[in-house]
């Protein structure tokens, strides 16, 4: 394999830590020539200080002029010849001017998208964790890849999972995607002990340490609402035929039922670095020497969905029927919630009625750009924080 450029994205979160190992274990196929975060740059110059990359970028202004800021960081780094992109536009930029075969785009939230469209655009395959992106704008994106000639891999571990068994099982012969959900912090909930819930007990995931939004979103099952809908989009696959169980374990990353009623999963441990790897070697697998799967004393345990109780999940269910611009603002508006939620304003089981509110309203105008998508964004973001005051 060609030793592949890369550029991280989102650097010094979870998944652009669980991508910096993965490099660090295979220097002879990769190397790092971007870096960017939002605002702790000082953990981003130590990955700097390792790689020496091209160039960084530093998105947050952190009570600073961007200038100061962009001095600030020179004292740090020994690396003398590094571009330093400071600024609301910064990750942007970087993107566009640094040359690289492959983007991994960790940021959380909407604000990954203008990375995973400049991405494309500028002509380098997108490794995508950050599933709104799709969920948002995926049928521009996709687009934007097949005029480019360039790859969406996906990175979230379940529709890896799925891209990768697509790979040897023809998708003629599928009939269903059956994607896996840990049923989050309040799995063992019922809908009532929901209404007493606090922001530190949606914090604590059984299985994957996360962000804090996407951990909430996993208590919520909006993280799954998110993923059944950027599946829909990626793999084209109705909403009849995209199926959701919990798995407690995380070790099924999902399966594909066949026409004959057969199920093939993808099984690993719940390791993110397993399928950012996969991204990366793209379209070669290659020995990941770690996290290696022992089925000795292993359980594998699955339940049916509680609808009642996981709101989010159903109402992303009749977003993909609504269609239009739907996505948008279930992901604009669920973003506000949880935000409202860890800020204490509003209660857990507030989320889905904000976000129900929202997708209530007539939503006539199209999406056919990124400015669209974007004026879609605000105006449920302010429609949901109206409705809370």
């Amino acid at each position: 394999m060609k030793r592949k450029k890369i550029i991280v994205v989102g650097s010094t979160g979870s998944i652009g830590i669980s991508t910096i190992d993965v490099i660090r274990k295979n220097p002879a196929w990769f190397e790092i020539v971007g870096l960017s975060c939002n605002s702790n740059w000082k953990k981003m110059v130590n990955q700097v200080e390792e790689f020496h990359p091209n160039s960084v970028a530093v998105s947050a202004n952190i009570g600073k002029d961007y200038s100061i800021l962009r001095e600030e960081i020179k004292k740090y780094v020994s690396v003398k010849k590094v571009n330093i992109f400071t600024g609301p536009n910064a990750l942007i930029d970087m993107v566009k001017e640094t040359n690289a075969d492959i983007v991994v785009n960790g940021v959380a939230g909407s604000a990954g998208l203008f990375v995973s469209f400049w991405a494309l655009m500028s002509g380098k395959d997108l490794a995508l964790a950050n599933k709104e992106s799709i969920v948002m704008a995926g049928e521009l994106l996709l687009d934007t890849a097949r005029k480019q000639g360039r790859k969406i891999l996906p990175v979230d571990s379940e529709h890896s999972a799925i891209f990768n068994l697509m790979r040897v099982i023809d998708k003629k012969n599928i009939d269903e995607i059956v994607l896996t959900a840990s049923g989050g912090a309040f799995r063992d909930y019922t809908i009532e002990q929901l209404k007493n819930v606090t922001v530190a007990d949606a914090l604590r995931h059984p299985t994957w340490k996360m962000g804090k939004k996407i951990t909430i979103d996993s208590a919520s099952m909006a993280n799954k609402g998110l993923e059944v809908i950027e599946a829909n989009k990626l793999f084209s696959f109705s909403p009849e035929k995209l199926k959701v169980v919990i798995h407690p374990q995380s070790i099924v990353h999902s399966l594909v039922r066949t026409k004959d009623g057969m199920l093939y999963a993808q099984i690993g441990k719940p390791d993110m670095r397993l399928p950012i790897q996969n991204a990366l070697t793209y379209p070669e697998i290659k020995d990941a020497g770690f996290s290696r799967l022992l089925l000795d004393n292993v359980t594998l345990e699955f339940r049916k969905i509680d609808y009642l109780k996981y709101r989010m999940l159903s109402l992303a269910y009749q977003v993909i029927e609504q269609g239009g611009v739907s996505p948008i603002v279930y992901n604009a508006s669920n973003e506000v919630a949880v935000l409202l939620f860890m800020q204490e304003k509003i209660n857990f089981i507030d989320i889905p009625k904000v976000v129900e509110q929202s997708l209530s309203k007539n939503w006539y105008k199209e999406a056919l750009s990124i400015e669209d998508v974007m004026e879609i964004d605000l105006k449920a973001r302010k429609i949901s924080e109206d409705y809370v005051k």
